[in-house]
């Protein structure tokens, strides 16, 4: 299993989805640091910032938070080691889960061809390592995906939780973390994951040069057809059709060739239909 997989291999465990979540205090990280603490060493890789802050043109596609503006971010290069974490204490309920969403990046300069061209990922529960994979830029997690711990065997006691990266002799490898929260039962989808209506926040970035990416939330699975027009109503480019599962996905649209303008995505799923303004800058 590769650290791809750090999250759909940690639900591969139980094989459903778990319910009634309670979102950790700054859990979304929108304080910023409280209740957080980060290592790096040396200093500077283990923060909790915006999309906008983590943006690199070594990294595609950027990374944009799960919810709100913050998120957290792991990892770094050549052999740092980086780490955020912070004590919680555990509600005496069994069964206990801590859970989180998470993505991968690699620079897309980097070869992960070769012996320790990547950075491990260690998940650590009150000093004991519950998870420990390799990153690499050939396996890298687009979207955000849901993965959980069982914290079942220290459930009433503080713990210290801790998502460390250990970067080894790579360019640039991050894990991106955000929404981290407890629950305590695995019967039905996660609260809050399953948006309740069709619907796409703002794309970003917007204006773009080359690609932007739009959220989408569905409530079902469903065909998701997206056509770009120009102000004149013109598509400009073919639609593209994509069969996606319910929750929060991200459409990207490659604007590269297009003069500088405003252009609408429309989307359609489920028999209903969405739009977003999408502005392509003069900058390419």
């Amino acid at each position: 299993m590769r650290a791809a997989l750090l999250v759909a291999g940690v639900l591969a465990i139980l094989g459903v989805s778990p319910s009634r979540a309670q979102l950790l205090d700054n859990g979304d990280f929108e304080q910023f640091t409280t209740g957080w603490t980060t290592f790096s060493n040396p200093a500077g890789y283990a923060v909790i910032g915006t999309g906008t802050a983590f943006a690199s043109t070594e990294i595609s596609p950027p990374v944009i938070p799960r919810s709100g503006q913050y998120m957290a971010r792991v990892g770094g290069f050549s052999y740092l080691t980086t780490a955020i974490g912070r004590n919680i204490a555990l509600p005496n309920t069994r069964p206990l889960y801590i859970g989180l969403y998470a993505q991968t990046r690699t620079s897309n300069i980097s070869e992960c061809n070769g012996l320790w061209v990547g950075a491990r990922i260690r998940v650590q529960i009150a000093g004991q390592i519950v998870y420990d994979e390799y990153l690499c830029h050939y396996n890298d997690a687009l979207s955000w995906s849901h993965g959980f711990f069982d914290v079942s065997s220290v459930a009433g006691q503080t713990v210290d939780f801790v998502v460390q990266a250990d970067a080894a002799n790579t360019v640039w490898s991050y894990l991106y973390i955000d929404d981290v929260y407890l629950f305590s039962s695995v019967d039905a989808e996660v609260l809050g994951t399953v948006p309740e209506v069709f619907e796409l926040d703002a794309a970003w970035p917007n204006p773009f040069q080359a690609e932007t990416r739009i959220p989408v939330d569905l409530p079902a699975p469903a065909t998701v057809r997206m056509t770009v027009f120009d102000a004149l109503g013109r598509a400009v480019a073919p639609a593209v059709d994509e069969v996606l599962p319910a929750g929060r996905h991200h459409l990207t649209f490659d604007g590269t060739g297009l003069a500088p303008g405003v252009y609408v995505a429309r989307v359609e799923a489920g028999g209903r239909v969405r739009s977003v303004r999408l502005v392509r800058s003069s900058g390419s």
